[in-house]
């Protein structure tokens, strides 16, 4: 075997300087050599002497973004305006001022529609096949609408949404982020694996996510695919007959069309 010790190199900006830090480190590198041929110690030497330029190099890249990082300031950020929009339909110009402060302007001379609020609780509860349900939130936290519904199993795949009733139900959180570039492969089996131990125990297992419009959706979208082996097309209409309200975000929507041979042939692979 071959110990080395290492002369400590300090990293440092400049090219020049780092160059003459590799060329003391070849220099003061000491080796015990037990058993190694020449050519063996040469290859490690010049291994060795690649890494140290490799760390420098990235060292340097490190140090340039800070600079950076560090003389932004918020005067560099370009002025921007923001139309907001009111309840009743009227409209506002938003800005900030120099010193942070923000400013509305009058009100613009065109109107729009207004919005409703909705404070209502979401507790409409979808139904996916045989012991897997859909739902918000909202549904999850009810503790009698769980009850009536013979839930038994909740798998919630929010992000920041608590388990309310650990000690009544069994729970498995799978955080999913309601992105397109979230990777759902990486929690799909974990999903499919709790409703499978659910519905074999021959209990209910609701599926939750913050509003139960996009990421639980899309899980039982894709176990409905993959358990009856239909399009993603034909699951998500039939799970939108009971939660009209779905709507997958595009990114899931492209995944699950990739997934979707491999689902009509019963095939997980595509997960791995």
């Amino acid at each position: 075997m071959t110990y080395w010790r290492n002369a400590g190199v300090t990293y440092l900006r400049y090219s020049t300087i780092a160059a003459q830090c590799v060329r003391r480190a070849i220099k003061s590198d000491k080796r015990v050599e037990t058993g190694k041929d020449e050519s063996t110690i040469k290859r490690i030497t010049v291994a060795k002497n690649n890494n140290i330029l490799i760390n420098l190099e990235h060292n340097k890249q490190n140090m340039d973004l800070f600079s950076e990082l560090k003389h932004f300031g918020q005067a560099k950020l370009n002025k921007v305006q923001t139309v907001v929009k009111t309840q009743s339909g009227k409209l506002f110009v938003e800005r900030r001022n120099d010193d942070g402060s923000v400013v509305c302007s009058s009100e613009k001379a065109e109107r729009c529609e207004g919005f409703v609020i909705d404070t209502k609780p979401d507790l409409n509860i979808g139904f996916v096949m045989k012991g897997v349900l859909i739902g918000s939130q909202d549904v999850a936290h009810n503790f009698d609408l769980l009850v009536d519904n013979s839930i038994t199993h909740i798998l919630n795949v929010a992000v920041g949404v608590s388990n309310e009733f650990e000690d009544k139900f069994i729970y498995r959180n799978v955080p999913i982020l309601d992105v397109p570039e979230f990777e759902l492969k990486q929690c799909l089996k974990l999903c499919f694996d709790f409703i499978d131990d659910c519905r074999n125990k021959y209990g209910i297992c609701l599926v939750h996510c913050n509003a139960g419009v996009s990421r639980a959706p899309i899980v039982a979208i894709a176990y409905l695919m993959f358990k009856t082996e239909i399009t993603y097309e034909e699951a998500l209409n039939r799970i939108k007959s009971t939660r009209s309200c779905i709507n997958p975000n595009p990114g899931f929507v492209r995944q699950l069309e990739i997934f979707e041979p491999y689902f009509l042939k019963r095939d997980l692979s595509i997960l791995d």
